[in-house]
């Protein structure tokens, strides 16, 4: 959300993180509950709020404005659907191995569409869209995520015959959702990162900011647990004063 969110800044049309955080939250617990009703309802209710909000800090910005009731709702509706749905399938017979089938398919495809394209890609896909995007890149991905489905329903023994046209159908559209998004930040003239802090790899359809992304999110995680640690040393040397304080006998002492 917060991604999504901020991705119109330079263009001045950015969604409210402020309204769209606790409405992706309901949204969520809406889906998952089955309640159509709560659902309409909340977008209702985000469409009434961000006008509000919207009218009193940029009074004088109306067709902006417009726009950014889009974008927030655009951000509500791309950060709630997706989880919502992980959790249904979740809670299905044999859900957790769908959710790694959605896992292996989708990050297969980009994975092996990266190095595909790394090593044989000579004809661009997209040019306007991605020109580092490569057909020979797509291909690879393609049938690599495929076989990689194919080889988690072998191992796991749940392979059957109505499940080929998901291992067919699935990864064109992980490429497809790939051009998507490289297209959205294109439109907004947003680069791999737009957060600070952190950075997308915009999927790892060879581009050569994935291993710079990849090392920027090991900085973070390691930044991360660096701090934990820290926390959980200062929380234990204060039980431990407090402890002497009440009279007992600290330990290892």
């Amino acid at each position: 959300l917060l991604e999504f969110a901020a991705m119109g800044t330079q263009r001045h049309v950015e969604g409210s993180v402020i309204i769209g955080l606790p409405a992706v939250i309901a949204l969520v617990l809406a889906l998952v509950a089955g309640q159509i009703i709560a659902v309409l309802a909340i977008f209702a209710l985000v469409i009434i709020a961000d006008i509000a909000l919207e009218v009193i800090r940029h009074r004088h910005d109306s067709p902006l404005n417009v726009y950014r009731l889009g974008m927030t709702l655009a951000a509500l509706a791309y950060a709630g659907f997706p989880p919502a749905f992980l959790l249904l399938i979740r809670a299905l017979p044999d859900g957790l191995l769908w959710i790694y089938l959605i896992f292996a398919i989708t990050w297969g495809t980009d994975t092996l569409a990266y190095f595909g394209g790394r090593f044989w890609g000579k004809h661009p896909l997209a040019p306007r869209i991605s020109p580092k995007k490569t057909r020979e890149g797509a291909a690879v991905g393609v049938v690599g995520g495929a076989l990689l489905g194919l080889l988690l329903l072998l191992v796991t023994h749940h392979f059957s015959l109505t499940l080929l046209p998901l291992l067919i159908i699935a990864p064109p559209i992980a490429v497809v959702g790939d051009l998507f998004e490289s297209r959205l930040k294109r439109f907004f003239n947003v680069g791999d990162s737009h957060l600070a802090g952190f950075a997308s790899t915009d999927g790892v359809n060879h581009r050569r900011s994935y291993p710079s992304a990849v090392r920027t999110r090991n900085a973070v995680s390691a930044r991360f647990i660096s701090r934990a640690t820290n926390c959980i040393h200062s929380a234990s040397r204060a039980t431990g004063r407090m402890q002497t304080a009440a009279g007992f006998p600290a330990k290892g002492r």
